[in-house]
């Protein structure tokens, strides 16, 4: 179908971090805004549109007079903002919470500095996008977004609608967002010919210099000129675009799920900066819930936000960048967070009459808004006082007694040699609840100790297969493993620490010149398994996967993706699209790597087992065996089809370290798993205190109101501006906030403040 209109919109991909530090990414921005500036002087009918916040402010505070020239393009509507992000994310392995962040502080700076909010959000290099990211969209008002990678059978333009119902005009960049330096006249024709001839009758052409930035070469804008007497293009904004669609009332086929990544190596390359990035937002989560001022944390989750752009969080930057830049600017903002949480904490310890306390206690605090009962342990001197016995309890400050058991601690020795220890309790937790605990000898109840047949059962279907990996950072060809040949030896196991609160079986196992040190943990009242990982990794070109088999066929196969669960694959069903859930087939002896964000859960029959995992995002299944990918060692930006330096060195080699959960009971249900995942991965904060009375200097800030919720609703969020609610079910729950209830549809996320509690966002 020859096109009826050509959309020419002028952009420049820039990248502030990839192949180049931050420092270099922010030249390019000041370069790229004035060469365009001046580009806009010389060609009158050109226009261009740009993303990210984080572009803006820098744009800003380095050069006012050039920024309120873009402001004045703006008004003359030349210029156009996009995306409405702090940045191009991720939108594969990030959380909600984050994804949701980057929209409020990018709409909020757009807000202020140009007047309104975008409404197209803009992702033109990210290597996947999730099955609910139209419903987070509409949660900021977006009514479009513009990606670059995808399934290629995907029409160009389509309606794409999330499990909620949610829905945004979705539009796939064709033929990338931009167009080569080394482009000759010819090839530039022949792209908008080809554009003519077989594109949609309504369609864009992207041009500009991209990744590095740089804007526009002005030879194309001459081109595209003399193009147009050729050609029915026009220089034009992506807002015209869809406006120019909806005014013709083209009609848009349906698509339901995720749009399908196009890099599966991402999900587990470069392990320090995911687990990095997953403690800081946890621990930002956490300093919210305990009341922070917004203005408090602003500088921090702009960080974190930076950190998941989507060359930083898949781990596909220089090593530079990631080692140095990511490194620092994470670490500033898990900095921010928890001496927030120190501070806050100690204030209500001060506040509080501690006099029950003799020997020292402990302070906890749970950050969920729903009771929860939850491990608690700290290093502490397990008898400070040389009485000769250990403590064994914690007393409550209404005698209420709990065991109290003292595990080897971080260190085989304590400070001046004296008594040293994990202690360690489990404790049940009322809503967002802080609770003071003495240290004490008394003896709890008599309860006998837990043993070891729920690890050795557990012990007996673990397996750390390790296959052949050659396919780089991004694993843009990676096809599925297979069946492993080879697994990691088992050499010994050991039960050590069997108590009334907790017990531990640890296993060794060797491969090479690599060791894995697994420790298995069972605590009393607690279904799932504490997984404890130190690797020792040293082998290159391989992945090292933690394997689960189940005794019969899998069933299915579950990942949970950012504010939804994906089914990835379904027995007994033949090939068929369903909604959110994408495509269902037979399960095949291996598949390929799937993303998933918290949990997975795969279900054979009358077994199921299920993972909850703070900071891996990669599973597979294969031969009936649950993968998930622990490590894939690669050289630093390794783009397998160019050559690495081997100078540049190795990630993920050496130490790694690990914790996850592991669930075999099979009725934990799929609309379960959010909030349980939610319960083991965002702990309780627990610090070392001693008696006292209360100081009429302390002044702790209040803490936000809680949500109430029903059934499996989950808070992504909560503070003092409002709270984000995920309903995972399929049948309508019930939420109370502020006094008002409120009742979310199946599926549905829903931000909620005291403006707009009652009112669902559109659809």
């Amino acid at each position: 179908m020859a096109a009826k209109q050509i959309y020419a919109i002028g952009n420049s991909h820039l990248d502030p971090i990839w192949l180049w530090p931050r420092a270099s990414g922010r030249s390019s921005m000041l370069n790229t805004v004035r060469s365009v500036v001046k580009l806009m002087e010389k060609f009158p009918d050109f226009k261009f549109s740009c993303s990210s916040a984080d572009l803006y402010r820098w744009c800003e505070e380095r050069d006012p007079g050039l920024f309120r020239r873009v402001v004045e393009l703006v008004r003359e509507g030349r210029w156009e903002p996009v995306g409405g992000w702090e940045v191009q994310s991720d939108a594969v392995i990030t959380r909600l919470p984050i994804l949701l962040k980057q929209a409020e502080i990018g709409q909020e700076y757009f807000r202020t500095r140009f007047g309104a909010a975008a409404s197209i959000a803009y992702n033109v290099d990210t290597f996947g996008h999730t099955a609910m990211l139209p419903a987070i969209l509409r949660q900021h008002d977006f009514t479009a977004y513009v990606y670059g990678r995808g399934q290629e059978h995907l029409p160009s333009v389509f309606r794409w609608i999330a499990a909620d119902g949610s829905e945004v005009v979705a539009h796939h960049a064709r033929d990338g967002y931009g167009t080569p330096q080394a482009m000759s006249r010819e090839q530039f024709f022949d792209r908008i010919r080809d554009h003519h001839e077989h594109g949609d009758e309504f369609q864009t052409f992207f041009y500009g210099i991209g990744d590095h930035g740089g804007g526009v070469y002005a030879r194309h804008l001459e081109w595209l000129n003399e193009a147009r007497q050729e050609f029915p293009i026009r220089f034009a904004t992506l807002a015209e675009f869809f406006a120019d669609l909806k005014e013709r009332k083209v009609e848009l086929p349906e698509f339901r799920g995720e749009i399908a990544p196009a890099a599966r190596g991402i999900y587990s390359a470069c392990r320090p900066v995911k687990e990095a990035a997953a403690r800081t937002v946890r621990h930002l989560l956490k300093a919210e819930r305990l009341g922070a001022p917004a203005e408090t944390l602003a500088r921090p989750w702009r960080e974190a936000a930076f950190a998941h752009f989507h060359d930083i969080m898949p781990g596909s930057s220089i090593r530079k960048a990631l080692a140095e830049d990511v490194t620092s600017l994470l670490g500033a903002a898990d900095f921010a967070a928890t001496e927030y949480m120190d501070e806050e904490l100690a204030a209500s310890e001060s506040a509080a009459d501690l006099n029950f306390i003799t020997e020292g206690g402990f302070q906890v605090w749970s950050p969920h808004p729903f009771p929860v009962v939850a491990p608690v342990a700290m290093d502490a001197f397990s008898d400070p006082n040389a009485v000769g016995e250990p403590f064994s309890s914690l007393i409550d400050r209404d005698g209420n007694c709990y065991p109290l058991q003292l595990l080897p601690g971080t260190t085989s020795y304590g400070p001046c040699l004296s008594p040293w220890g994990r202690l360690t309790a489990v404790l049940s937790l009322g809503a967002s609840q802080e609770q003071f605990y003495a240290f004490s000898r008394r003896k709890a109840e008599p309860l006998e100790n837990l043993g070891f047949a729920k690890q050795r059962e557990l012990l007996a279907r673990l397996r750390f297969p390790v296959l052949p990996d050659r396919n780089g950072v991004w694993g843009f060809t990676m096809t599925p493993y297979g069946v492993a040949s080879e697994y990691a030896e088992c050499t010994g196991i050991h039960e050590f620490a069997d108590g009334p609160v907790c017990s531990i079986l640890a296993a060794t196992y060797r491969y090479r010149e690599s060791s894995v040190h697994l420790e298995l943990t069972a605590y009393r009242g607690i279904a799932e398994v504490g997984v404890r990982l130190a690797v020792n990794w040293h082998e290159r070109f391989t992945c090292l996967k933690l394997g689960i088999q189940l005794a019969a066929q899998p069933d299915f196969l579950l990942t949970g993706n950012a504010g939804g669960i994906t089914e990835r694959y379904r027995w007994s069903c033949d090939y068929a699209l369903r909604n959110v859930n994408g495509a269902w087939m037979r399960t095949p002896a291996d598949s390929p790597e799937y993303a998933f964000t918290d949990f997975c859960q795969l279900h054979s029959g009358s077994e199921a087992v299920t993972v909850y995992a703070p900071d891996l995002y990669s599973c597979n299944l294969s031969d009936g065996m649950l993968g998930v990918t622990l490590l894939r060692p690669s050289r630093y930006a390794d783009f397998v089809s160019f050559p690495s330096f081997e100078r540049e060195g190795w990630m993920d080699l050496g130490f790694s370290y690990f914790s996850l959960w592991i669930d075999s009971d099979p009725a934990v249900v799929p609309e379960m798993l959010p909030r349980r995942a939610s319960v083991r991965l965002l702990t309780p904060e627990v610090r070392e205190i001693t008696g006292h009375a209360p100081s009429e200097f302390a002044n702790p800030h209040a803490r936000p109101p809680l949500p109430e919720l029903s059934g499996e609703l989950v808070a992504e969020s909560f503070s003092q501006e409002g709270t984000t609610v995920w309903n995972p079910s399929g049948e309508p729950a019930h939420c109370r906030y502020a006094n008002e209830e409120i009742v979310l549809k199946p599926h549905e996320i829903r931000m909620i403040s005291s403006g707009n509690i009652g009112k669902p966002q559109g659809n």
